[in-house]
């Protein structure tokens, strides 16, 4: 009797990460044999609430919202071509849903596995298996494996978008378990790769970028990290208008000290200094040096009695939001154009966010800072006079925390 009910079952293979498919045997059901996405949100929610009969009108609610005329009928319209569409790739076996009163619900004699859930249950056995780092890394690589992509990426459902949100929260906190497992561990290298890997997925997260940074340096490759870095920051910077988070700046502070390497020689190390101080002009740093000179020069300026200004330099469209990224690349980088060329080798430039420079002028008065500016403003001004943005500054003596 138990064989000719296990006889019965159909199993599938369901995946939501990503774009929706359906696997069965050599049988394979994606979102490109029909457009309508209505058919893919009713599978995936009818199939994660397998556990019970869903109501009309709660499906009615999260397959088309608010509103609509004669939603029950458009529901069995759909209901049936979306039968169909199985029957036809899969075979007339996988009548995935059943029919009761009032109610939907997923046929008990298909058995579904959908990978959300295989990864969410890894990701939670990984948590749990806090005592045991071999284990954990397993775990985390077998869930990481199955994250082809965000929760049903093509699909704007409010159901959708909370449940995205809700994996996706699982999936960056799994990653950086794994990621700080992987450094403890020094397999710098698989890190990485794994790691570049999943930049296609999040290529916009900043602390998955500073794991890159950091597992470049701890493999010995402290150019490539410091590459690999400043064009993470830049990428940020032109997608999002986003300065780096504490994250990345704690991963280019690593890399800064990795430069200090033990050396006995005075007139060696005096040669490297002087090659690093040829360039003329300001000095242009990332955020993380300019903290650091800001503090160092605050205190030679309340020693010596003098004065240092801090200025910051806005972009902004004319109605004073932040401009579209392509115009706000282009005038950024005129900015920094006429700043680096009229400023002197002691003035120190740096990006505060997509949108503004920050710049320290030591100088012997406030004023003498504000006329500085005034020229840099005024030059910027007859140099690109069809600027579509709106510059602005701001400037103060040294004396508020960056």
């Amino acid at each position: 009797m138990a064989e000719k009910e296990e006889s019965r079952l159909k199993r599938l293979e369901m995946k939501l990460l990503g774009s929706f498919e359906m696997d069965s045997s050599d049988k394979q059901l994606d979102e490109t044999v029909t457009r309508s996405s209505k058919t893919w949100e009713l599978f995936a929610y009818l199939a994660l609430n397998r556990a019970r009969k869903v109501p009309l009108d709660e499906i009615i609610s999260v397959v088309w919202g608010e509103g609509g005329r004669n939603p029950t009928s458009a529901l069995k319209t759909l209901m049936h071509r979306s039968r169909s569409v199985v029957f036809e790739h899969l075979g007339e076996g996988f009548d995935l849903v059943n029919s009761y009163r009032g109610a939907y619900g997923w046929n008990p004699n298909v058995v579904c596995a959908i990978d959300v859930e295989d990864f969410a249950e890894s990701c939670e056995a990984a948590a749990l298996a806090g005592s045991d780092p071999e284990k954990q890394l397993s775990l985390y690589k077998s869930a990481l494996s199955l994250y082809r992509g965000h929760f049903l990426t093509k699909h704007e459902s409010p159901w959708i978008e909370e449940y995205r949100e809700k994996m996706r929260k699982i999936f960056n906190d799994a990653l950086f378990a794994f990621s700080e497992l992987m450094l403890d561990a020094r397999k710098y290298e698989e890190l990485i790769a794994a790691l570049l890997k999943i930049t296609s997925i999040e290529p916009n997260n900043e602390r998955l970028h500073s794991y890159i940074v950091k597992a470049q340096l701890r493999s010995g490759n402290s150019a490539e990290a410091l590459k690999y870095y400043k064009a993470a920051t830049d990428q940020l910077y032109r997608n999002l208008g986003i300065r780096p988070s504490e994250y990345l700046q704690d991963a280019y502070t690593e890399i800064m000290q990795s430069h200090g390497d033990m050396e006995t020689d005075l007139s060696v190390v005096q040669t490297k200094l002087e090659e690093s101080s040829e360039m003329g002009g300001a000095f242009f740093c990332e955020l993380g040096f300019f903290k650091q000179a800001y503090q160092l020069e605050s205190r030679i300026a309340e020693r010596d009695g003098t004065c240092v200004n801090l200025a910051l330099v806005s972009v902004s469209a004319q109605d004073g939001s932040l401009p579209p990224l392509g115009q706000l690349g282009n005038v950024m980088d005129n900015l920094l154009e006429v700043f680096t060329s009229l400023l002197r080798k002691g003035d120190v430039i740096s990006k505060y966010s997509g949108a503004q420079y920050i710049i320290m002028l030591p100088t012997q008065t406030v004023e003498d800072g504000e006329a500085i500016m005034q020229r840099l403003m005024s030059t910027f001004s007859s140099r690109y006079p069809r600027c579509p943005l709106t510059v602005s500054y701001d400037i103060h003596p040294a004396n508020i925390k960056l």
